[in-house]
């Protein structure tokens, strides 16, 4: 049984996001109005260019990082999950096990891993299948590229430790795709508010127009939106083992 999402928390997450969505907004109406008469139009429309490239870059990387933590979540419950089908086979492999003990053993490896092969088919972002496919991200002055595998389980079986083995190199690799992808989503973001924040400054001499609070702002959202996600994941995690400890 899987568990859905505290509504409260999502609503919290969403409203963030949108937050930082109409920061975004904010921040480049109030270039495109202050630089509209200035004389040195040339260089403002080309800072206002910049300026919309990373602002859009770090709209999508944080879109990306949600669809990493949500992949993340489902990795972590798969990992736990393939421990218990090695459990299982462990224990089917017992000379003094009955005829009823392997049957039921089989039957929990069975139910195990249809959980996990729903699991796999029901992890989207936005209607979008995450593993088994490959998902592009332009970050403003970079893009990125990152590729989940499928996680084929059709090969397991109770009897043969090496299929179960198969599937946890799988998963282990997907996990290491995801960190190492999160990790280069959070440093492009970094690294683009720093941009924006220079090129703000830079228009601001010219346009006589503060917008530092607006940029604070943006990174107060960031912040709330990253620490958003990362406790949304945790709390469904922990309903879930709560569940599964009931029905097991």
């Amino acid at each position: 049984m899987q568990i859905g999402s505290n509504s409260t928390a999502l609503l919290n997450l969403s409203n963030n996001q949108n937050s930082a969505e109409n920061t975004i907004s904010k921040i480049a109406s109030m270039h495109e109005s202050a630089l509209s008469d200035s004389a040195s139009a040339t260089i403002n429309h080309a800072l206002q260019n910049q300026f919309g490239t990373l602002t859009q870059g770090v709209s999508n990387a944080n879109n990306a990082v949600s669809m990493m933590q949500i992949a993340d979540g489902t990795l972590q419950s798969l990992s736990k999950n393939s421990d218990h089908l090695n459990e299982l086979s462990v224990a089917m492999n017992n000379a003094a096990l009955g005829a009823n003990g392997r049957s039921a053993l089989e039957s929990e490896f069975n139910a195990t891993v249809k959980s996990m092969s729903q699991s796999i088919e029901s992890t989207t972002f936005n209607s979008q299948r995450l593993f088994g496919a490959s998902h592009e991200f332009s970050l403003g002055n970079s893009n990125s590229s990152v590729s989940l595998n499928s996680m084929d389980l059709s090969a397991l079986d109770i009897n043969n430790p090496e299929s179960i083995t198969a599937v946890q190199d799988q998963i282990s690799a997907n996990l290491i795709e995801v960190g190492s992808a999160t990790n280069g989503f959070k440093s492009a973001i970094n690294s683009n508010l720093e941009a924006i924040t220079n090129l703000s400054a830079a228009s601001s001499q010219l346009s006589d127009v503060d917008v530092g609070q607006a940029i604070n702002d943006l990174n107060r959202d960031n912040l709330l939106t990253q620490s958003g996600i990362f406790a949304q994941v945790q709390q469904t995690q922990s309903l879930q083992a709560s569940m599964d400890r009931l029905l097991g």
